[in-house]
């Protein structure tokens, strides 16, 4: 039962029938894009692909891309970029002081390159894992962040916080209170 934190014994007509009517309700009330879905790799099976992408493509919802269900290369980037893999190689982990794993289980999800993230620590690179389950790439970590589910957007704001107060603004301009308006409209406004 919802909130409870236990499950409930149901047959597969049941769930089907209690997925399909979720769809349905979302789709009246608030149109078909709002339906996104994930279908395995084709890499694992080209049936579950085809059918997952498939049911998506009827029903008008948003098929994801499957390197956004496992995030284990850059979230979102095939959707802002253009391109799926146009980034930097993990070996350029190698070349890392300080590594933090959040949103990837590096040696679940991506084993080939594994080891770059192990091997670093060699050099004397600290690693963080930043996880609510103690995962395999939580093991390998030199420290292992573990928030409440659903929590982690307020984690990132707060260590962009420190950040941002403690690196990127003058004292002055932290503590005195302005707007962004002011800011933005004097130079005289400390921040400048």
């Amino acid at each position: 039962m919802r909130g409870l934190g236990g499950f409930v014994r149901s047959s597969w007509d049941e769930v089907n029938q209690m997925i399909a009517a979720a769809n349905v309700y979302t789709i009246k009330k608030h149109g078909p894009d709002r339906i996104i879905g994930f279908s395995p790799i084709p890499a694992m099976s080209m049936v579950s692909y085809a059918a997952g992408s498939r049911y998506l493509s009827l029903i008008g919802g948003v098929c994801m891309s499957f390197y956004d269900w496992y995030c284990d290369l850059p979230p979102a980037s095939p959707q802002i970029w253009g391109e799926q893999t146009d980034v930097p190689e993990s070996a350029d982990w190698y070349n890392s002081t300080f590594i933090i794993a959040w949103g990837s289980n590096v040696p679940q999800t991506r084993t080939p390159d594994a080891h770059f993230f192990t091997e670093v620590r060699y050099k004397g690179a600290k690693t963080v894992a930043v996880t609510p389950d103690y995962s395999e790439v939580a093991k390998l970590a030199d420290l292992w962040m573990h928030p409440k589910q659903g929590t982690d957007a307020a984690v990132a704001m707060a260590m962009g916080h420190v950040i941002l107060k403690e690196f990127y603004f003058p004292t002055a301009a932290s503590a005195a209170p302005t707007s962004t308006t002011t800011c933005a409209a004097t130079p005289t406004c400390p921040c400048w």
